[in-house]
């Protein structure tokens, strides 16, 4: 055998254990890797960050807030889509801004959700969440 022969034959081993390695890796962790390359890319964003004003029957005001929730990767469908609230942040009257603990996390529901499904599915058209908080 020659070195010519011994460098080919070399190189030709030396590529297929990359890629059975490569490979290997693809099946193993294929699933995230495609999720971060080419899955759904969701975005939140505030309509007003003051909110809408709402007098409420028994006197109290309201402020509601709406969500427009936004998959910016179109190529890629995001399914059961949901919204849920873990903390509330709301400034003080000292000027601090303090987190309320909530009891648990709390699903926002999605704006005419009487005629769409509690988790949509969401790739071109972007779906809106409408919260309250009552105590302002």
């Amino acid at each position: 055998m020659t070195d010519e022969q011994f460098c080919i034959q070399t190189t030709i081993q030396i590529v297929s254990v990359l890629a059975a390695l490569i490979l290997a890796g693809l099946a193993v962790w294929g699933n995230s890797i495609r999720a971060k390359l080419v899955g759904p890319k969701l975005k939140l964003k505030l309509f007003d960050p003051e909110g809408e004003r709402i007098d409420l029957t028994d006197g109290s005001q309201a402020r509601y807030y709406h969500l427009r929730v936004i998959n910016e990767r179109r190529s890629s469908q995001a399914n059961n889509v949901r919204v849920v609230l873990t903390k509330v942040m709301r400034p003080a009257a000292d000027g601090t801004i303090p987190t309320e603990s909530l009891t648990g996390p709390v699903q926002l529901i999605w704006q005419h959700g009487h005629s769409m499904p509690q988790y949509p599915r969401l790739r071109d058209a972007p779906k809106i969440i409408s919260f309250s908080f009552s105590d302002i």
